[in-house]
């Protein structure tokens, strides 16, 4: 008896249905439905006055549930479900007064997780991460507050600047950022050039190979004022003949004139050397040319003390012309080889790509020293946010000083030769793990 009374104290009338013509949906209270032309249930709204409030219901003509959602006042509050005609979950979304909160996620047809996305009123505040149909993951992206956040490495315009067929390397920018160049070798071939985007409205355009490379060209730098513009080519040195098979490589330069850069010619001073018949790579190699704020070049060749390659300063000089080059000593120079200087955008600190080191992660890693009364210190590993269990090499940094970029043959990706690819990948600066 009692639980009879207690089953009928919880029975509710049926709600009003929505008459066409009779009622308002202004003021309405009640469910408004509609129906496909054999009479199965198409939509399902309920109203209080006229606002939507409780459980809005839509069905594919098939009679399976599409769409599910929960209303408050107007607002969405609760939970949003979408389906597929198959019957499984395609999306689900919690609301707070219109406000996507918790965990957003995706569903691939077959049941499982596509992407969670956490949000915090409204805005992706956490980890994006997407899923293959498998369940294999297949990324992690951070945000805060709705803005991606680099705090990790992740290639750079993959698929335009980053392949997965050709090798990239040696990334630099015109000081507004709005134009890079960068290194490519195409896939199955030793046509290596330097190339050139520009941002446009829409994103960055096709890289072209720049007019003035004539390859094998590699390491463009441009100098944080925009008024030089270094690299290093095979080219003949002028009054040299170009020898088949030859490994030489100089440094050149090219000056800003009316806003355009001028003809290549190779650093003055005595930096450039010739090989040498008989000499092999490094001696007398000369690559990865980068200045500081005083214009000292900074760069790496064969060792003047052993078989390896090694990092080299050449001071300045008040006539614009290079002095004597000095081989950088220990510790950022070692016995193994060390190249790709690159500092800091406040000089402080000294980044180079080293091989064989006892504290290395991978084959070749990226190191960095800090100066300090004058003088480089201890090389330091940058650690495995950067360094992967393979090659990482040449770092680079953005004109604003935000990202950092760098180079890996970490995907895994393979060209014609069988080589690993090389990539360009890039994070925000600010998560680079660098010790005191």
């Amino acid at each position: 008896m009692c639980g009879a009374h207690v089953a009928s104290a919880q029975l509710r009338p049926a709600p009003r249905r929505y008459v066409p013509g009779q009622d308002s949906l202004r003021t309405f209270t009640g469910v408004e439905q509609a129906t496909y032309p054999d009479g199965k249930l198409r939509v399902w709204k309920e109203l209080v006055n006229g606002q939507a409030s409780g459980t809005w219901l839509e069905w594919y003509p098939t009679g399976a549930l599409r769409y599910r959602a929960a209303w408050l006042q107007g607002k969405g509050h609760g939970t949003w479900e979408y389906f597929y005609p198959t019957g499984g979950r395609k999306s689900a979304e919690v609301y707070e007064q219109d406000v996507l909160v918790g965990l957003a996620l995706r569903y691939h047809p077959n049941g499982q997780v596509a992407t969670e996305s956490p949000y915090v009123r409204g805005q992706r505040h956490g980890y994006v991460r997407t899923f293959a149909p498998d369940g294999t993951p297949l990324a992690a992206l951070y945000y805060q507050r709705d803005q991606r956040v680099l705090n990790e490495p992740v290639l750079f315009e993959p698929g335009l600047v980053a392949t997965a067929a050709h090798q990239e390397w040696d990334i630099t920018f015109e000081p507004d950022g709005n134009t890079l160049y960068f290194t490519r070798r195409l896939a199955g071939t030793t046509a290596q050039r330097i190339y050139r985007a520009v941002r446009t409205p829409t994103g960055w355009s096709e890289p072209r190979p720049a007019a003035f490379s004539t390859g094998p060209d590699e390491g463009a730098f441009i100098t944080p004022d925009g008024q030089r513009f270094y690299f290093a080519s095979m080219r003949p040195l002028p009054g040299q003949a170009k020898r088949p098979g030859s490994t030489d490589m100089n440094l050149w330069v090219m000056d800003k004139k009316a806003g355009r850069w001028g003809a290549p010619r190779p650093v003055s001073g005595p930096v450039n050397f010739v090989q040498r018949p008989g000499e092999a790579w490094p001696k007398h190699y000369e690559a990865g040319p980068v200045t500081d704020a005083a214009g000292n070049l900074y760069y790496w060749s064969g060792s003047r003390t052993g078989a390896d390659a090694n990092l080299y300063v050449a001071p300045r000089q008040p006539d614009g012309r290079f002095g004597p080059p000095q081989e950088l000593p220990a510790p950022p120079n070692h016995r193994g080889t060390d190249s790709s200087p690159c500092l800091s955008p406040d000089g402080n600190l000294l980044f180079f790509a080293s091989y064989d080191r006892a504290d290395g992660l991978g084959r070749e890693d990226i190191y960095y020293c800090r100066k300090v009364n004058g003088q480089w210190g201890s090389a330091r590993n940058l650690g495995p946010v950067i360094n992967s269990e393979h090659n990482d090499i040449c770092p680079r940094f953005s004109p604003d000083g935000k990202h950092f970029f760098f180079s890996s043959d970490r995907g895994g990706e393979l060209d014609p030769a069988g080589e690993r690819v090389y990539s360009i990948y890039y994070l925000e600066t600010a998560y680079l793990l660098l010790q005191p």
